[in-house]
């Protein structure tokens, strides 16, 4: 188990509110003698010092891609469990209403941002969530007031899909022409976002951009990370295509069905990616504190 902020020291505390495990240093100690609390710095809430956590078997399922696939059944219901139908209920109605609100010009042009900032904050959230060895229950919706901090890993995650795009974007620029080479190197970009994906949700700096240590990151866990993205591209062709074809010819249910399709992609498009740096985290670069 290690530090949520801290990927290369030992998580020797969780918190009972927001749910991460922290290391010692990420925590704040309160003296009432004879006693001593611990409290979370990052919400507050009250630390609990772990003595044996259990055995991840879910995340050790994920080691060989023939044992992902297996997993697929617990992570399409990884949404359902705790108070994850609240979560669902309560995103779906949240989104259907941001989405419904988009279709107004001005009020879309302002919200545009706040969505795009929104939904990369509850992705990281879920990811980080995921990270944890005992935490097997969706984590709450991101808090409001932190807003400021999303915006940071929104400009580096549009920076990773430049960079990813960035051969594809150039080629096209000079032959002006979707021809073989164009669709071939839009493929590469889409199977490196992933792992850009996860090195910025996790490091949150500019580092986490560097091209080196996220290519070697893919040589050395190239067969679990390449059932990912395969599973990623299935769920999000599927999701458009249930978009294009069925919900987009339900008039008003349409726009609720979507939200809920959208709110739960969110959890099971990230909790692979967690379970996946879970068990490979000691062969990606990069990743430290």
């Amino acid at each position: 188990m290690w530090c949520k902020n801290h990927n290369n020291k030992d998580a020797v505390f969780h918190c009972e509110s927001c749910r991460n495990a922290f290391c010692r240093g990420c925590i704040k100690e309160k003296h009432f003698r004879p006693y001593v609390a611990y409290i979370c710095k990052e919400c507050g809430g009250r630390c609990v010092e772990d003595v044996a956590p259990k055995v991840d078997e879910e995340a050790q399922i994920m080691v060989a891609d023939e044992n992902f696939w297996q997993q697929l059944p617990r992570i399409f219901v990884y949404p359902f469990k705790g108070n994850g139908p609240y979560l669902l209920l309560g995103g779906t109605v949240f989104f259907t209403i941001l989405n419904l609100m988009m279709g107004v010009l001005f009020i879309g042009f302002l919200l545009g941002p706040f969505l795009f900032f929104y939904t990369t904050a509850c992705l990281v959230n879920i990811l980080r969530a995921s990270i944890v060895p005992y935490s097997d229950e969706p984590p709450e919706w991101p808090d409001g007031t932190l807003w400021k901090d999303w915006i940071g890993t929104s400009l580096l995650l549009v920076a990773a899909g430049l960079l990813c795009y960035a051969p594809a974007l150039f080629y096209f620029t000079q032959v002006k022409e979707n021809d073989l080479i164009y669709w071939l190197l839009i493929i590469l970009g889409t199977y490196f976002f992933p792992m850009c994906f996860l090195s910025v949700a996790l490091n949150e700096n500019l580092y986490s951009l560097n091209l080196i240590n996220i290519f070697f990151s893919i040589i050395r866990t190239i067969v679990p990370y390449t059932s990912l993205v395969i599973f990623w591209l299935i769920l999000f062709s599927f999701n458009s295509w249930v978009e294009a074809v069925i919900l987009g010819h339900v008039p008003f249910l349409g726009y609720i069905l979507e939200g809920f399709l959208f709110v739960y992609s969110l959890f099971i498009s990230m909790r692979p990616l967690g379970l996946f740096y879970r068990v490979n985290r000691d062969k990606l670069l990069g990743f430290s504190d």
